[in-house]
């Protein structure tokens, strides 16, 4: 009985070692340095200004090839906002997403003003620094940023370093952002509409027409997109202007059964969008790319493939799509561009065109 208990007590000893094992275990996250800033007030600049520079530490192997980093560093104290520039680290095969989305938007970015980097396997060290103009409240504000890490599969894990805790300044003298005391300065907001785009993509099987939720996480995508027709039904300052869906294929295949089945996808969403009644059927445009080449010379050019160059003379020659393919089938390539590649053309691409009202907040001298 005895050694029955000591060998029980032996084995919750070493589970417990290897919980704790696992709780130490946890990676890594992004650090900054100096962890703690001081921010002054310069006051011989016109407006005054406060200087910010720091140095962003990021692990190794931390942004996977497939995912990305967004920080937004921002002032924020109860009633007021400024925004710093945001900073997006995105892995090789996210950056080849990013570049396929801008392009379906016309060479608009997710994130306009943002600084784009490519993520390393090494760790990073990334120096920030930035000069704003002071305002009064930035005195009691505080200096921090959002990491938001977007996973391959799109999940998100969120965070929030806290920078700095204010702006040291000395009240002595008059500028544009600064007059003498800070009851003379007057807070106004007035209100802007911008356009905006959303985008969403919904993956099939090979020779597949109908929407499947349960592949490649069409489901969170469908989700999303069901949150912002929720939004824009329920928002007086959001307003659609237009829904654009476009069903594409790989050249796997016969080109008219391939210009059929992108047709299908497009309506399999099409009729999603209809149920939710958030526009009149004339407002939603449905388009199909049969046998989408040029996503696949993106897809080619964007690659480490060895001799792209060749498989690019090929897909850009003029060859009819029947050549095309069976030159492609005919290089050692070919089972790579298979398997990695034409499933990222077997898809459904939905662009939402709408506009937003927004509050903006502005600074007006007495």
């Amino acid at each position: 009985m005895n050694r029955f208990i000591t060998v029980c007590f032996g084995i919750i000893c070493i589970m417990s070692l290897c919980s704790a094992a696992r709780l130490t275990d946890k990676r890594p996250g992004v650090t900054v340095s100096p962890q703690k800033l001081q921010l002054f007030v310069d006051q011989q600049t016109d407006p005054y200004t406060i200087k910010i520079a720091y140095t962003l530490h990021i692990p190794p192997h931390y942004i996977h090839s497939c995912a990305r980093l967004i920080y937004r560093p921002y002032f924020l104290t109860p009633g007021h906002r400024y925004d710093l520039p945001t900073l997006v680290i995105s892995g090789r095969k996210n950056i080849r997403q990013e570049k396929r989305l801008e392009e379906l938007n016309g060479n608009y970015r997710e994130i306009p003003n943002a600084i784009y980097l490519k993520a390393e396997k090494d760790s990073m060290q990334i120096e920030l620094s930035d000069t704003i103009p002071f305002q009064v409240w930035m005195a009691q504000s505080k200096l921090q940023a959002d990491i938001i890490l977007e996973a391959c599969d799109r999940e998100k894990e969120t965070a929030t370093l806290i920078l700095a805790d204010g702006a040291i300044w000395f009240p002595e003298g008059p500028g544009p952002e600064l007059v003498s005391t800070p009851e003379a300065i007057q807070y106004t907001k007035d209100t802007v509409t911008t356009e905006k785009v959303a985008v969403f993509k919904f993956y099939y099987p090979l020779a597949q027409d109908f929407y499947a939720p349960e592949y490649v996480g069409n489901v969170e995508r469908m989700q999303a997109m069901k949150d912002l027709i929720n939004s824009l039904r329920n928002n007086p300052d959001m307003k659609l202007n237009k829904i654009v869906i476009t069903g594409s294929s790989s050249p796997i295949g016969n080109m008219n059964f391939n210009a059929w089945l992108a047709g299908q996808r497009a309506l399999s969403i099409k009729q999603q969008l209809e149920e939710s009644k958030l526009l009149p059927p004339e407002h939603i445009v449905v388009n199909m790319i049969n046998e989408d080449w040029t996503g696949l010379r993106k897809l080619v050019s964007d690659s480490d493939l060895p001799d792209k160059t060749t498989i690019l003379r090929i897909i850009n020659r003029n060859y009819n799509d029947a050549e095309r393919n069976r030159l492609l089938q005919a290089l050692p390539q070919y089972k790579y561009i298979r398997l990695n590649m034409y499933p990222d053309l077997q898809k459904v691409t939905c662009i939402f065109y709408y506009t937003q009202r927004q509050e903006e907040t502005k600074i007006v001298p007495q």
